[in-house]
């Protein structure tokens, strides 16, 4: 701020203002530039946790839809027993022919996912959805039998997201004979 004084026949001076000085308008231009660059930086991040969630969002609901309808299927093929995988005539992207929980094993990563004839959900374009059924161990859940049938299954649902460095979203549970 700069301050003139004047003299008058009177003696002594009259102080008037006369605004403010170049280097306080500058010093108050920086920092009004450090606070707004805060700001929009806080700004930029929470958009990006926003967008994160609801992508994390998303792939679960593709995980938990996948889960829900394999856990809607029988434990074993109709009528048979301790056989595993797919049989004649059940196979490819189109999943509408599975009847048992183990055919959905291998399926899986495509991009975009697929509904159950196949068709691509391209509005989910940028995730993919794989599949793995393994018969597991009574007595231990954690032990996978390759051979013949057990009483449960380990079913695991995964999407993952075409974009590096995004995390993936894995859905386990155990089936079940009934």
């Amino acid at each position: 701020m700069t301050r003139r004084f004047h003299v008058h026949e009177a003696g002594v001076a009259e102080v008037r203002e006369r605004g403010h000085s170049f280097i306080e308008f500058t010093l108050a231009s920086l920092l009004l530039i450090v606070i707004l660059g805060s700001v929009f930086k806080v700004l930029i991040q929470g958009q990006d946790v926003a967008q994160n969630t609801q992508k994390q969002t998303v792939a679960l609901l593709l995980a938990r839809d996948m889960l829900e309808e394999i856990k809607g299927k029988e434990f074993e093929e109709p009528g048979t027993s301790g056989t595993f995988g797919r049989e004649a005539g059940e196979g490819g992207r189109n999943r509408s022919a599975y009847d048992d929980v183990d055919d959905f094993d291998g399926y899986g990563q495509n991009s975009p996912p697929r509904d159950v004839d196949g068709a691509q959900l391209g509005e989910f374009s940028e995730f993919a959805r794989s599949v793995t059924v393994e018969n597991v161990d009574a007595g231990n859940f954690s032990r996978v039998r390759s051979a013949g049938s057990t009483p449960f299954k380990r079913i695991l649902v995964r999407v993952s997201s075409t974009v590096a460095g995004e995390a993936d979203i894995v859905l386990e549970t155990i089936s079940g004979r009934k």
